[in-house]
């Protein structure tokens, strides 16, 4: 492949990665109203940041990719990405209306299924752990 081939390749998912990192980053660094969860903020930026890199890993994996391993984990995604953001947003939903520690444990639960998309995804972009 040519290098300048490769950059175009390369030059989109880097633009993903690089809004992941640094809507983690600020999202960190913010200050909390008195009478805002940490959990439902951390919710909502995880949820938001997961979302981003997944889309953006999913449009490169589209327009650029040839590998069929990054393809077989992009449909992998592609299946139970939807059905683990929908469950993160309604368990969100639910400890915000009713703050109990059932609530509590069941976001936390789904937290880390979506931290297991996220760390999925950053094992195919291009320099990600195998």
């Amino acid at each position: 492949m040519r290098s300048g081939m490769r950059s175009q390749t390369i030059r989109p998912l880097c633009w993903a990665g690089l809004l992941a990192l640094v809507l983690v980053l600020s999202a960190g660094c913010a200050t909390l109203r008195p009478d805002a969860d940490p959990l439902v903020v951390r919710a909502e930026q995880m949820t938001r940041a997961v979302f981003h890199l997944c889309d953006g890993f999913l449009r490169w994996e589209r327009l650029y990719n040839r590998d069929a391993e990054i393809k077989r984990i992009a449909d992998t995604i592609r299946i139970k990405a939807p059905p683990i953001f929908r469950a993160v947003r309604a368990a969100t939903k639910a400890y915000k209306a009713e703050r109990n520690q059932q609530g509590r444990e069941q976001l936390v639960a789904w937290l880390a299924a979506l931290e297991s998309i996220e760390i999925e995804v950053r094992s195919a972009m291009p320099g990600g752990e195998k």
